[in-house]
């Protein structure tokens, strides 16, 4: 008897894994330039932040529906301002460093934001960072380089 119930739960117990698998909230889209997005919603819902202007192009962002985590790249003409910092709020490395936050799992992050965070390798790195703590959300950019990041972050932060 006890053999018989091994052979039932095999199928079940793969049924389970395959649709926590299949049904994943995580989702990944790119757009061309900022009103690509917007055409196609993403900045309405949030998914690219209404913060970049609008000369940022090769927009790159995933997020979770589940969490509303998002996590996102830009390029940019090197030497401009890819984001309206008049609404944000420096941030320094050591900041950054003990944000909470999740990096994604898409090879296209950075592995300067890679966790644990070098406090003194981003501080070397080029990044200016921000924060508009009302979304809460993180924006790295180097604009010698024309590469951008924007990601969600945590109200607490790391211990």
């Amino acid at each position: 008897m006890k053999g018989r119930h091994k052979y039932l739960l095999m199928p079940l117990l793969a049924a389970v894994v395959f649709t926590n698998v299949a049904c994943s909230d995580v989702t990944e889209s790119s757009y061309s330039s900022l009103s690509n997005a917007k055409d196609r919603g993403a900045v309405e819902r949030g998914w690219v932040p209404a913060l970049l202007n609008e000369e940022i192009f090769n927009i790159r962002e995933i997020h979770n529906i589940d969490t509303n985590e998002r996590w996102g790249t830009f390029q940019f003409t090197k030497g401009k301002n890819p984001v309206d910092t008049s609404k944000l709020t420096t941030v320094s490395a050591a900041e950054v460093a003990k944000q909470a936050f999740r990096e994604p799992a898409v090879s296209w992050w950075p592995s300067i934001l890679r966790l644990p965070i070098a406090e003194l390798k981003l501080s070397q790195s080029g990044f200016q960072i921000y924060t508009d703590s009302e979304a809460r959300l993180l924006f790295a950019y180097n604009s010698g380089k024309g590469i951008g990041y924007f990601w969600s972050v945590d109200q607490g932060t790391r211990q």
